[in-house]
């Protein structure tokens, strides 16, 4: 449901665990830990929405904070296992 908002929590915020129970990766994404694929969950509308307002307001705050420095940067590599791989990123 929210793949790129968990790519910013982890390989940009450094959160190792970002995923919810909620979120889905790509149809094609191999099993991976710590990445849920529950395709068979029925969240209620209101659980789907408080999720999404909460990834919206991520999303926010990370471009909202975004400066020629943090461009300029390296993200630094989660520990652990899960997706996005950890590596260094450039720019965040």
């Amino acid at each position: 449901m929210f793949a790129t908002d968990s790519w910013i929590r982890r390989a940009i915020l450094g959160d190792p665990s970002p995923w919810d129970p909620l979120d889905l990766p790509w149809d094609e994404m191999p099993d991976t830990p710590g990445v849920p694929g529950d395709r068979d969950v029925r969240p209620s509308l209101d659980a789907i929405l408080v999720l999404r307002r909460d990834r919206m307001s991520t999303v926010r705050e990370v471009i909202g904070g975004l400066t020629d420095a943090s461009l300029r940067g390296d993200t630094t590599p989660v520990e652990g296992s899960g997706w996005p791989e950890p590596r260094q990123l450039p720019g965040a």
